[in-house]
């Protein structure tokens, strides 16, 4: 019994689209010249297993679960930040960081996540989606209910 290529070979494309994105380090810039971005994600049953990857200009420094912020910092200049769950198509914020400055963002999972997980297929062609947005700083108190995922630099 000869198994066809397209029975085979489904899984191992639905596999590749879960493939983990590789991270990079950051180059940490100089204490007197350096913006700082705080990204924390809130819990939430919307795509709860699923981790989302945050980075900026197509390279990805952190992911996210769950309950988990973290804090990175950035030579000032213009960034393409984004956020992007596996092989779904990122959502993107562009931001001009300045020395000194901190920029705080959240990420949650897109509610339409829901509808299309009413469809597995369609929910596997396009994967869970997650929304990017600037917000207000929170205090320390609010994120001491999160987790803090450590960033890694780039040794000088």
């Amino acid at each position: 019994m000869r198994l066809s290529t397209t029975f085979i070979g489904m899984p191992l494309l639905l596999l590749a689209g879960c493939a983990a994105v590789p991270q990079v380090q950051l180059q940490m810039p100089e204490a007197s010249n350096r913006a700082e971005v705080v990204i924390y994600r809130e819990s939430a049953f919307n795509a709860g297993g699923v981790g989302v990857s945050f980075g900026a200009d197509e390279q990805v420094f952190i992911t996210l679960s769950n309950a988990e912020y973290a804090s990175l910092y950035f030579a000032p200049r213009i960034y393409r930040f984004f956020v992007r769950a596996r092989s779904a198509d990122p959502t993107v914020l562009n931001k001009t960081l300045k020395a000194g400055e901190r920029l705080c963002l959240k990420t949650v999972a897109d509610p339409g996540n829901l509808a299309r997980a009413a469809i597995p297929i369609v929910m596997m062609a396009s994967g869970y989606s997650f929304l990017v947005q600037e917000i207000s700083c929170p205090s320390n108190e609010h994120l001491a209910k999160y987790s803090r995922v450590n960033v890694e630099y780039k040794s000088r």
